[in-house]
């Protein structure tokens, strides 16, 4: 394992778990995303795709958010 995909693993998981932390109490969607940005690295094993599905999926909950209004 490359040392960037390594990097990368880590930084998500991490922000995986603030976001699945703050949504457990706050908000849903936010909690899925979380959850999302822990496991996904295990299934992606191309630098630049597990860049741009983290950043995907950290954007999510502020689209729906903005998108729903909830």
């Amino acid at each position: 394992m490359d040392s960037d995909i390594l990097s990368c693993t880590i930084f998500f998981s991490i922000v995986g778990m603030g976001y699945f932390a703050f949504g457990r109490k706050h908000n849903p969607y936010i909690k899925y995303a979380g959850f999302l940005l822990m496991i996904f690295p295990y299934f992606v094993s191309t630098f630049w795709w597990m860049i741009i599905i983290g950043f995907a999926i950290m954007a999510l909950p502020y689209l729906l958010f903005f998108l729903t209004g909830e």
